[in-house]
Parts: C-alpha cells; structure tokens; sequence
C-alpha cells in the first residue's frame, strides 16, 4: 500500500582522473523493518512506514531472516557472475518503485525530468518528458535519482 518496508542506500565516492587507484568506491548498506510495532515509528512515518511483523501480524526471527536474506543475495551474485549485469534488470524493473512516475535525475551536468519509463543495467535510465522524446540516461551518468516535486 505504498508503506515502505525496507530501503538500499548506495553512495558512491569519486576521486579526481589524477588521483592514484581506485578512483571510485560504492558503499551499499540494506535496511529492514522487521519487528517494529506501529506505535513505535514517529507519527509523522506511521502512514509512510511499516514493518514485516504489522504486514504479516507476526515476529520474525531476525537471525533466520539476515541468514535468508544473504542467500538470497549470493544466488543473484553468482547470476550476475554467470549472464552479467543485465540478468537483473528484469528483477530491478519489477521492483522499481519509480519506474511509470514523475522523476528528476541529476548527473555531473544538469537535471532531467520526466516520467521514468525504463531502467535497464546495460542500457540506463529511460526518462520521457511531458513534451517531446525519451531521453536516455546512462547509469554512470546517474549522480542522483528522486521523485520529482510538484
């Protein structure tokens, strides 16, 4: 229902061209609501945020879920190893949360708005403006990707 259950932040460091290797560093870090009652999110979060135990009215052993949680991750690691990058971009496009709404991407040189209407791991980023042709947006052109504002 729009609640969100969980979130990926990625942040990713660049160095200057004359800057010894590695010039660039990606830190991931995977965050989940697992057995937060309701009343314990702030009222402002309560319509926005929720958590696996008020989805399924249960607790949940966090141990076991970590432990699913990294197998779940090593089998897509070991798919991405196999058929590239591109394999999860049909898992990504499902899950998108942005993907068919109003978006701004930034990059190193301006901010483009439009409807995002593809994500592909190979391809980029597919906006389509309210007027004229779709734009795409190659993925390491992407400093940032939000919700547009009204």
């Amino acid at each position: 229902d729009g609640r969100k259950v969980c979130g990926v932040l990625v942040e990713r460091r660049l160095r200057p061209a004359d800057a010894p290797p590695p010039r660039s560093a990606v830190v991931i870090g995977i965050g989940l609501n697992v057995n937060i009652p309701e009343t314990a999110f702030p009222p402002v979060l309560r319509d926005r945020a929720t958590s696996l135990s008020i989805l399924a009215g249960r607790d949940f052993d966090r141990s076991e879920l970590a432990r699913d949680l990294l197998r779940r991750l090593d089998r897509r690691y070991d798919e991405t190893l196999r058929d590239g990058p591109a394999s999860l971009s049909a898992a990504w496009r499902d899950r998108c949360e942005h993907l068919g709404r109003p978006v701004r991407v930034l990059t190193a040189s301006e901010a483009v708005d439009g409807t995002l209407t593809d994500v592909d791991l190979d391809r980029g980023l597919t906006l389509t403006p309210s007027h004229g042709e779709p734009t795409l947006i190659p993925l390491d052109a992407v400093l940032a990707l939000e919700p547009a504002t009204a």
